[in-house]
């Protein structure tokens, strides 16, 4: 990869949002009566109070940057891009190697076909995260 100061470069941008506990509807801790009649409250079980469940919800986009700067490492043959993403303020300092292909591209294309990729990845983890909370719901109407 040959990049420029001033080339377009492309980037997945992915946004993580928490999902709430099935189980406890997100409010971390569930109404009980003690021994004595007294109101408590406790833990919810499946998310140890944290009212999230273990997995995350992505959503990914595209995000255009430049090429900054083009820097070579003090008599090293290491050539360090600043690239900018001024969509979201971001500024990264990287060695563009055949690993980085994954992270920063060229083309909107390139990019595109990537984003598909993992929206088809992130379907199947979905399906997957549907099941599990299927499952959690069947075992809460069980305990109820």
């Amino acid at each position: 990869m040959n990049l420029k100061q001033n080339d377009k470069v492309y980037k997945i941008f992915m946004e993580t949002r928490k999902i709430p506990c099935p189980f406890c509807c997100g409010k971390s801790k569930f109404p009980i009566k003690g021994a004595n009649g007294e109101n408590k409250e406790v833990n919810c079980p499946k998310c140890q109070g944290t009212g999230t469940k273990a997995a995350y919800n992505s959503v990914f986009k595209i995000i255009e940057g430049f090429v900054a700067g083009v820097e070579c490492g003090n008599g090293s043959s290491v050539v360090l891009h600043h690239i900018t993403f001024p969509e979201n303020r971001q500024h990264i300092y990287i060695e563009i190697k055949d690993d980085y292909k994954q992270y920063i591209f060229i083309t909107k294309e390139e990019t595109q076909k990537e984003l598909d990729r993992l929206k088809q990845e992130q379907r199947q983890q979905t399906i997957e995260l549907i099941e599990e909370l299927k499952r959690d719901i069947e075992e809460q109407a069980h305990v109820d």
